[in-house]
């Protein structure tokens, strides 16, 4: 699978995705911006930087987990939780090209999940941006 920022700068490469996972946390939602985050689980060994490894910054979100991203675009590439997870990238979801054939197994923190969340589907939608009236 080949992944990479929006500027391009970070590249990169995974194999074998172990889950994809929706993650409701308040953590997850507040480093995002985002009412849930959608992660693919893999392991950190198998996420192979291809160009950008200078452009990767890293914020650690708390005494455990960090995010890592682009320092240019700003793009998050992937978390680690070396105490609850070890070994384990949860790669973002949009940054795969082959994303879009892959579905979730799992919401985690359902406990923090935003009440509307389930109803997303029931909405009024639009393949594009409606024009502004």
């Amino acid at each position: 699978m080949f992944g990479a920022c929006k500027c391009g700068s970070i590249q990169f490469t995974t194999s074998n995705p172990l889950q994809l996972v929706n993650c409701h946390c308040t953590l997850c939602r507040s480093i995002n911006g985002t009412a849930f985050t959608s992660y693919v689980v893999t392991q950190l060994a198998e996420l192979k930087l291809q160009s950008g490894e200078e452009r990767l910054s890293a914020y650690s979100a708390t005494n455990n987990a960090i995010k890592h991203f682009c320092s240019i675009c700003g793009t998050p590439i992937y978390n680690s939780n070396a105490t609850k997870y070890p070994g384990l990238a949860m790669v973002y979801l949009g940054t795969l090209t082959d994303h879009v054939e892959m579905q979730p197994g799992l919401n985690i923190y359902c406990s923090s999940k935003l009440g509307w969340v389930d109803a997303v589907s029931s909405i009024h939608s639009f393949d594009e941006a409606p024009q502004r009236n």
